[in-house]
């Protein structure tokens, strides 16, 4: 019975000792593969695509790089702005992927579990798929838009016109230039993400705004449409000199279609300090003197070189006495600050005004374009009331008996209507009264002792 017993003991010893042996066994084979992997990233794990179980996290790093961070750098974004290219590398953004930190993720993937655990992820993989981040410096690609416009035209300028030797000089206008700096950036980080190892191209749309005043404007003026010229009276160095000055101030002008054009506005006050000086004005039927004597009949010359170009003035006003270098009616007086000579172009074109002084005269010529030349104008006064001249005489005895002095030589009154006949193709399509002048009679004045 003893040796039975004995022998059941020696049984069950030995299925427990080969138990052990086997969960001893087992587990040192499961150990060494999980030992294996502890220096190793577990099998099955892909980043970014790409396998990197059973490397080193050197090695997957390496493997990474090849595949991403230095195709990067070698990788730019290239902007064509008006012919230019601006080249952004990858690298001057300082473009990157985590790879480090995701190496780093992958290989700690199932370290933190039990050996029986790992063993099974290392036996049984699961395929596990982890993805890089990319990131670059946003505020470098809109430092480097921003700069952009730099290279634009900020700001657009006019064209303009000069007449030089008979010859019109045409300067061409500059297009104001614009880009849509928010569009642009948005437009480029999504190509960034996009297109991160490859060299992407943009084209980037320019904006132009154009000037009020283009060279295509100015091309349409070719022709003299109206002149005028009125005699400068010898004798009064003052009043030429005014007339010279203010000549000059209304040369090389330039009215845009719609336009208007001011006297006073343009000339301004004729004070001693711009070069004008003392000369006969008409005051209240009188001759005075006054600084800037004289500048009425540039103003009556431009008036009628005006007419004669088919504007009729929006303000107007003759004088109160009628004047030797023009036609009744066909005058303009100004005065600064309360009487104006005022026109607006209304041709449809731009027109150039040139003025100057030759022979002793003044000279308005009006330019614009030659469909203009169509069309000619007339103008006719009709004087339906004259008043003479009526003598008075005043007492004066510092005046020797028997002699008279006349102190003013009076003038004649009238009332003048101006039409205006407008030909086409010398054909009358159009008459018009434009102006129903009053000038004042004056009566002489004699001086005489009593």
């Amino acid at each position: 019975m003893k040796s039975n017993k004995r022998s059941m003991f020696m049984i069950i010893l030995g299925i427990i000792i080969f138990f052990l042996i086997a969960v001893i066994s087992y587990y040192g084979y499961v150990k060494s593969n999980v030992d294996k992997y502890e220096s190793i990233i577990y099998p099955n794990i892909k980043i970014q695509g790409y396998d990197v179980g059973e490397l080193t996290k050197d090695e997957a790093i390496e493997l990474l790089d090849a595949k991403f961070e230095i195709p990067l750098e070698k990788s730019a974004i290239t902007m064509e702005l008006k012919g230019d290219e601006i080249t952004i590398p990858y690298k001057d953004i300082k473009a990157n992927y985590d790879i480090n930190k995701v190496v780093e993720k992958a290989f700690n993937y199932g370290k933190d579990k039990n050996i029986y655990e790992k063993y099974k992820l290392i036996k049984k993989p699961q395929e596990v798929n982890l993805n890089l981040s990319f990131t670059h410096d946003k505020n470098i690609v809109a430092a480097i838009i921003n700069k952009l416009q730099e290279n634009l035209n900020k700001e657009s300028v006019d064209a303009k016109i000069s007449l030089i030797d008979g010859n019109f000089i045409i300067t061409p206008h500059i297009n104001k230039e614009e880009i849509d700096k928010n569009t642009i950036l948005m437009d480029i980080e999504s190509l960034i993400i996009s297109n991160r190892n490859l060299n992407a191209k943009y084209n980037i749309k320019v904006t132009e705004k154009t000037p009020n005043i283009t060279t295509e404007k100015l091309k349409s003026i070719d022709k003299l449409i109206g002149s005028a010229r009125t005699k400068i009276s010898p004798g009064d160095d003052g009043r030429h000199k005014n007339i010279e000055l203010c000549t000059n101030s209304n040369n090389d002008i330039l009215i845009m279609d719609g336009n208007a054009y001011s006297f006073n506005e343009l000339i301004g006050n004729t004070t001693a300090e711009k070069g004008y000086v003392s000369s006969k004005v008409i005051i209240d039927g009188k001759l005075e003197d006054g600084i800037g004597g004289g500048i009425c009949q540039v103003s009556t010359t431009l008036h009628n070189a005006i007419l004669n170009s088919g504007i009729i003035p929006t303000e107007r006003k003759n004088h109160d006495m009628p004047v030797r270098y023009t036609n009744l009616g066909m005058d303009a007086t100004i005065a600064y600050d309360y009487i104006d000579y005022k026109f607006s172009n209304t041709l449809g074109y731009p027109i150039y005004i040139q003025s100057y002084i030759e022979n002793d005269e003044v000279v308005f010529n009006i330019y614009s374009n030659n469909s203009l030349k169509n069309r000619n104008y007339e103008f006719l006064q009709e004087v339906y009331w004259e008043k003479p001249i009526e003598t008075e005489y005043i007492i004066d005895n510092t005046i020797d008996i028997g002699d008279m002095k006349i102190k003013n030589p009076g003038s004649i009154g009238y009332k003048v209507k101006t039409y205006r006949n407008v030909y086409e193709n010398s054909e009358l399509i159009e008459s018009k009264l434009l102006y129903d002048d009053y000038y004042k009679p004056v009566n002489k004045v004699i001086l005489k002792h009593e």
